[in-house]
């Protein structure tokens, strides 16, 4: 990706856009705790055909174009409940997100916990979808330290 719009990093080559021509999206955006970003929280109907598919736990981080990450998630949703049709919608994936992000609002289950991770490098890090598929689960890990807080 060789540019991109103000807000976000422009060359993440983790993200991607989809474009929508119909009014409703198919999937549910929440709001993360402590945070104001948009996250994927569910599909609910097929994405459109010819673009990368939004997967849980992806960040929308630009509106046809603008950068969203500094607005408040509910700027960001206004601006997607508004905008005309076709709407360009620019996810990160769900691995780059992580980085940085605070978690998303639930209860913590029995025996989880919280992952932070710093800094830029996710290699060695493998993720899954775990649970009812709501939710990204570290499937394996080549060098992890374990701080108990």
């Amino acid at each position: 990706i060789c540019g991109g719009p103000e807000g976000h990093d422009a060359d993440v080559q983790d993200e991607y856009e989809v474009i929508y021509t119909q009014p409703r999206l198919g999937l549910t955006l929440q709001k993360t705790t402590g945070g104001e970003l948009a996250v994927v929280e569910k599909i609910t109907a097929p994405q459109p055909a010819n673009y990368p598919q939004p997967r849980l736990g992806d960040v929308v981080v630009a509106v046809d174009g603008d950068g969203v990450t500094r607005n408040s998630y509910n700027t960001t949703i206004k601006m997607i409940q508004t905008a005309p049709r076709p709407l360009s919608l620019r996810f990160r994936s769900a691995a780059r997100a992580l980085v940085g992000l605070p978690k998303l609002k639930r209860p913590r289950q029995k025996n989880e916990l919280d992952l932070v991770l710093q800094g830029d490098d996710l290699d060695g890090l493998e993720l899954t979808k775990g649970g009812d598929g709501s939710m990204l689960v570290v499937r394996s890990a080549a060098v992890v330290s374990l701080r108990h807080e």
